[in-house]
């Protein structure tokens, strides 16, 4: 596509009232509603469900290779957040997940959406084993690979689940882990992913008389396959769980979340090469993003609609840069790619790219009427993050447009580039 430097993905929706901006370029998808209700077939790659319309083909090739902004017609229009899960961009794609709407057909977030930037080519790599009784969580690219978790749902709400790890090169999937058999969970499990590790957050109930609740944060290291993941962690306390997993060189990370009379949510980080676990001082956090030396969060608890300051913490140095890069107590979900970090303010009017070098705000997506931005997500310092096939950053976000329109609402997905 010929886009170079930084990139910004956002998932969006575009109607009569806060559309798509002036001079961006639009792809639309033809005949995806048609295509998606003729494939079959589980848990594999399931090929193509939608190109640029033809009519348009050349056209839009020449716009994309000058375009600052390119623009991608969603199937469905609804990006609800999952455990904070924004799109996820790596190697030249971005993937997402979206539904109809409450209460409308095929509403469940039951597949991956997965966007071939070079290509111009529309996938559904990942369709949930449970069908409508069953929704994608967490889910990561890495590479030329994406790490999803597939819940089912019981008619008691207790969770079924499974990780799997679907190569998109070779089109081949597999499962790594599933859910315990004789165990139940009403939590699902939370994912990071690298392409070589695999950092897997559960929490089940083994026994009934009385229950007994276990979490455990264990590693998996996927040229391993068969054998046994690394237990990092565990707390076996009805009061205890692990949240907000994260990959960052060396090093995993995790928040230690406690549901006492004092609720608390301390950062726990484990060498991965030492073998060692330690807690990083930074206070109750949630929220937490990391890349290379570099680590963000939302100050506060998770559960606080409110938000929180975006602190920023040095492994190298061991101390805390920023406890306030937003300037504001109402971020959420920050992310970080290189010296690049994104936030959604939690009103959801808009969302700010900052950049650590620079020591300020790059780049700024504003408040537009009848819109509604959702959470970012930023990939950084990764082989092939740009369209281009070398390495850079991108950052991604999601908003839904027209959601004061009487017209309906149509999601979009947004690559823009930042700078270089």
């Amino acid at each position: 596509m010929g886009l170079k430097g930084t990139y910004v993905a956002l998932k969006s929706g575009v109607g009569r009232r806060g559309g798509v901006a002036a001079g961006a370029c639009v792809i639309c998808v033809g005949g995806v509603g048609a295509l998606l209700t003729s494939v079959s077939g589980i848990g594999a790659w399931h090929g193509v469900v939608g190109r640029a319309t033809a009519a348009g083909s050349s056209r839009v090739s020449s716009q994309v290779d000058k375009a600052a902004e390119v623009t991608i017609a969603s199937p469905r229009p609804y990006f609800v957040p999952f455990s904070g899960q924004g799109p996820s961009l790596a190697g030249g794609r971005v993937a997402w997940t979206a539904n109809s709407g409450q209460g409308s057909t095929g509403s469940p977030i039951d597949r991956i959406y997965l966007y071939d930037l070079a290509q111009r080519r529309l996938s559904v790599p990942v369709y949930s084993r449970y069908g409508t009784a069953g929704f994608i969580g967490d889910y990561a690219l890495a590479g030329d690979q994406l790490a999803y978790v597939d819940t089912g749902v019981t008619p008691s709400r207790i969770f079924t689940w499974q990780v799997g790890v679907v190569d998109l090169r070779q089109r081949r999937a597999r499962v790594v882990v599933t859910s315990p058999p004789g165990a139940s969970s009403y939590i699902p499990p939370r994912i990071a992913f690298d392409g070589a590790h695999l950092l897997v957050l559960q929490t089940v109930i083994k026994g009934s008389n009385p229950p007994a609740p276990e979490s455990m944060a264990l590693l998996y290291t996927l040229a391993r396959p068969g054998r046994k993941p690394d237990l990092l962690a565990r707390a076996q306390s009805p009061t205890t769980s692990f949240g907000d997993p994260v990959l960052a060189g060396d090093m995993a990370l995790w928040t230690t979340q406690s549901f006492g009379r004092r609720p608390s949510s301390r950062l726990t980080a484990y060498d991965l090469r030492r073998r060692v676990r330690h807690a990083i001082p930074v206070g109750d956090v949630s929220e937490v993003a990391a890349n290379g030396d570099y680590i963000v969060w939302k100050s506060g608890l998770a559960s606080a609609p409110s938000g929180g300051r975006v602190g920023l913490y040095s492994l190298h140095r061991e101390r805390v840069l920023s406890d306030d890069l937003a300037h504001t107590s109402k971020a959420t979900y920050p992310s970080i790619g290189g010296d690049l970090v994104s936030w959604t303010l939690a009103d959801n009017s808009r969302v700010q790219v900052y950049s650590v070098a620079a020591g300020r705000v790059v780049h700024d997506a504003p408040p537009v009427p009848g819109r509604v931005y959702g959470l970012s997500a930023v990939a950084g310092d990764t082989t092939g993050a740009s369209t281009s096939g070398q390495a850079g950053r991108a950052v991604s976000w999601v908003y839904t447009s027209n959601v004061l329109g009487k017209g309906p609402q149509r999601g979009y997905v947004v690559v823009r580039e930042v700078g270089p």
